[in-house]
């Protein structure tokens, strides 16, 4: 089972969102009658993933360098879009209620949906600004701010062009697809997110298993320390990790990652050794204890990959 570092939705990796939606599809029939979730959002639940990992092929980003692209090109995204919005309040406080004004800048209404028509707006406000600049207008925003969003604009462009580079001419209506369903499960999660807390205290385990990442309580509450002397010893294929007990502890965690994106339950109980046969993969692996207050920070991570015999 996923284990979920934070809840910022939009700012997921493609594996994280793939690991949530294949989480909720697999558990919401289990919890969404307990939470008192409705029928429309328990039947988005259940098809999300299939819709996800359905775009994914569409866009041919589900592996290798072509993952990696998008992923490069949805991290530039988010920084040039969330900057734009930033540059559009800012016209909007300076200009009050001229709409005329705020036109030039290609202000109306909200920020759009689709890549397409957000980068068109991230142009029409770099256009505006300089319109207004050789005009004299005293209310432009400083030449850094314009500078900064520029360069983002010009790293989201490079980014979009080197994928491009790498696939089909009708890749750019699949990303935009893909960004949009993105945006789309982002507000669900959300809302499913605000709506399992209306039930459930924020520290509730069985959050990870709807796709999201439950609070761990702050040290000093009452939790067990954080596991020490984690290590392993391997004679192939079996594979023994071990740690040190923790004082004041009922159970513990053990969890693996193959790309330290997405963590994985790998073992949960008392005893402080698991043994397995791992796979011919290199894996991360951390342990964190677990009490009635609940649980401590991870422990440091170790590395181990099988040898090739």
């Amino acid at each position: 089972m996923a284990i979920f570092e934070h809840n910022r939705f939009s700012a997921d990796l493609l594996v994280l969102r793939t690991a949530r939606l294949e989480a909720l599809k697999t558990y919401i029939n289990t919890w969404g009658p307990t939470l008192n979730i409705s029928a429309e959002m328990i039947d988005w639940a259940l098809g999300a993933y299939d819709v996800w990992i359905n775009l994914l092929g569409l866009s041919n980003v589900e592996n290798g360098e072509s993952k990696e692209a998008y992923q490069t090109m949805h991290e530039a995204d988010e920084l040039t879009f969330d900057y734009c919005i930033r540059c559009r309040d800012l016209l909007r406080e300076k200009y009050g209620n001229d709409d005329q004004k705020l036109a030039v800048y290609g202000i109306e209404g909200k920020f759009p949906q689709g890549r397409r028509q957000r980068m068109n707006s991230v142009r029409d406000l770099l256009d505006g600004h300089k319109r207004m600049l050789e005009e004299g207008d005293p209310n432009v925003l400083p030449d850094v701010f314009i500078t900064k969003l520029q360069g983002y604009f010009d790293a989201s462009n490079n980014a979009y062009h080197g994928i491009l580079l790498k696939e089909k001419p009708e890749a750019d209506k699949a990303f935009d697809n893909q960004n949009r369903q993105f945006e789309e499960d982002s507000k669900k999660l959300s809302e499913l997110f605000k709506t399992a807390l209306m039930t459930w205290d924020d520290t509730e385990p069985f959050l990870v298993q709807i796709g999201f990442a439950p609070r761990i309580p702050k040290p000093g509450g009452g939790q067990p320390d954080i596991p020490t002397g984690l290590n392993f010893n391997s004679i192939p294929p079996r594979l023994s990790i071990f740690w040190n007990a923790c004082e004041n502890t009922t159970s513990y965690q053990l969890a693996y990652s193959e790309d330290l994106e997405v963590w994985d339950e790998l073992y949960a109980g008392a005893d402080t050794q698991f043994d397995y046969d791992p796979p011919a993969v290199k894996r991360t692996y951390k342990v964190r204890a677990r009490n009635a207050n609940g649980f401590s920070d991870w422990s440091n991570t170790i590395e181990f990959e099988p040898s090739e015999v």
